[in-house]
């Protein structure tokens, strides 16, 4: 009698090893060689198009796929990018690469993390979009297991 091979469903909790490059080939994350990445598929732990991508294969299956920003972390928008004048940061010394928690002016408790992307004398660049919109980000994956 031939085994049969559970396939992945929406809802199924997954171990996986992976390994995402961007276009250029750079490593974006990895957890090769370290504890497999556990979630449920499409409970939103991930990105959409990392979770349909997924479904349907098996255990020990490997599988290359790309996902456009559309199904990952949305396009890039200029308009989250923008310059303030250093001495707002106050006691902050800005470095590129720096994630920083602002707060609403409306008092509120509305925050949002923005990364520090350019320094200069007298301004700095904000940046809040995803460090990944806007980029096709390519999996190498294998499932480990299925629950």
């Amino acid at each position: 009698m031939a085994d049969i091979k559970r396939i992945i469903r929406k809802g199924d909790k997954v171990a996986v090893t992976y390994t995402g490059t961007l276009d250029t080939g750079e490593i974006f994350d990895s957890n090769v060689g370290k504890t497999p990445f556990v979630h449920v598929v499409g409970d939103g732990q991930t990105i959409s198009g990392f979770d349909e991508n997924i479904i349907g294969m098996a255990e020990d299956e490997e599988k290359r796929f790309t996902v456009l920003p559309e199904k990952g972390y949305g396009q890039y928008h200029e308009k989250l990018a923008y310059q303030i004048p250093r001495k707002q940061l106050g006691d902050i010394t800005p470095q590129v690469g720096t994630e920083l928690l602002l707060k609403s002016n409306a008092g509120n408790k509305t925050t949002a993390k923005a990364r520090i992307t350019k320094v200069e004398q007298d301004k700095v660049t904000l940046d809040m979009n995803h460090p990944l919109a806007g980029k096709n980000l390519t999996f190498l994956v294998r499932i480990d297991q299925i629950f």
